[in-house]
């Protein structure tokens, strides 16, 4: 299943499920912060600051 998220640099599968798994939803993801994203276990400050850049 396709995603808005395929495509940022760093995040992949995993870091995906990740994140969703976290959050909930790619649209929470676009409204959490860097430092919010960066605090997901197995995320890194980059991969959170690629995730705002691309979901802008």
């Amino acid at each position: 299943m396709a995603s808005q998220m395929d495509g940022v640099p760093g995040i992949g599968k995993k870091r995906k499920f990740l994140l969703l798994n976290h959050f909930g939803s790619v649209e929470k993801i676009k409204g959490a912060t860097a430092e919010e994203l960066a605090s997901v276990k197995g995320m890194t400050k980059q991969a959170a600051r690629n995730i705002k850049e691309f979901l802008r």
